[in-house]
């Protein structure tokens, strides 16, 4: 997975995960729950690492939100630091049960 998080180049992995998700997944209340399909998940994993972005054009409808879901959280897994320190990824998640606002999320943001 290093490969897919190469340091000072473009994550086109997170850009077509964010963007399929986006279109595809967010009405899915078990988007990031199911069942990960190893198989499916390792060989998306190959194609981004050979050059090809199957989460993009006709190759697209293949791929199920869940796969795409999966990928990502592998992809951010395979980061070498969070994307945020764990003191404000706790800021997040402290909400008491409610959903973080956009000025929340831009706060804790624009602290990192």
């Amino acid at each position: 997975m290093k490969d897919l998080a190469r340091c000072g180049e473009r994550p086109l992995v997170l850009f077509d995960c964010l963007k399929f998700l986006s279109s595809r997944g967010l009405s899915d209340p078990d988007l990031f729950s199911g069942v990960i399909n190893k198989k499916k998940l390792l060989q998306l994993k190959h194609m981004y690492e050979n050059g090809r972005r199957p989460l993009k054009g006709n190759s697209a409808a293949k791929v199920a939100a869940c796969d795409a879901a999966n990928l990502l959280m592998l992809w951010l897994g395979s980061l070498p630091e969070p994307l945020l320190p764990v003191e404000h990824a706790a800021m997040l998640v402290d909400q008491g049960g409610e959903q973080p606002s956009f000025d929340n999320i831009k706060h804790i943001l624009l602290q990192v």
